[in-house]
């Protein structure tokens, strides 16, 4: 039997070593495959299912405005209670329509503030979320903000676009 010292342990052995490292990595393995068996995503057969399930998974208080971008994304700006607002995305694929959060969760509590996500397929968007009326904003279904979305990560790359990726705007859920 091999040995190495450890100075505050003694010797310890290498055999005891190598099933430590043997049973630690069979642990993460497993994390891996538990946490991807939970993201499973239900489908449902309409969009309006697939909403109703979203607004109770979510339990959202709040209005929806579904944004339609000109990369055909459909973008859900939630308004989730009081002051606090995320971004889901309604989707269709072969086993039907599901929605689900992409962002986190965000607190108004200034007269405005952005952030940065990206769609399911990948598209990057920049959110402006504000309290005044500007070129490029439109007004959301709470009658009290305004919103523009851009195309890419604009506030990490100090991108100059100003193109509001906006193409359809509709409410989904209002109070």
């Amino acid at each position: 039997m091999v040995k190495i010292y450890d100075y505050k342990k003694g010797l310890v052995s290498i055999r005891i070593l190598k099933l430590s490292l043997f049973v630690i990595s069979l642990l993460l393995l497993s994390g891996c495959f538990e946490s991807s068996s939970k993201t499973e995503i239900e489908h449902f057969s309409t969009k309006e299912k697939a909403l109703e399930h979203f607004i109770k998974k979510e339990k959202i208080k709040g209005n929806i405005d579904l944004i339609t971008t000109t990369n055909k994304d459909q973008l859900l700006l939630t308004h989730w209670t009081n002051n606090t607002y995320f971004v889901g995305e309604l989707k269709e694929d072969e086993k039907g329509y599901y929605a689900e959060r992409i962002s986190n969760y965000f607190q108004m509590e200034s007269s405005g503030f952005g952030w940065e996500l990206s769609a399911l397929n990948g598209n990057e968007y920049t959110i402006f979320l504000q309290k005044s009326n500007e070129p490029n904003f439109i007004k959301l279904s709470n009658e009290k903000l305004f919103v523009s979305i851009l195309i890419g990560h604009t506030l990490s790359t100090n991108s100059k676009n100003e193109t509001n990726a906006i193409k359809d705007f509709d409410t989904i859920k209002s109070d």
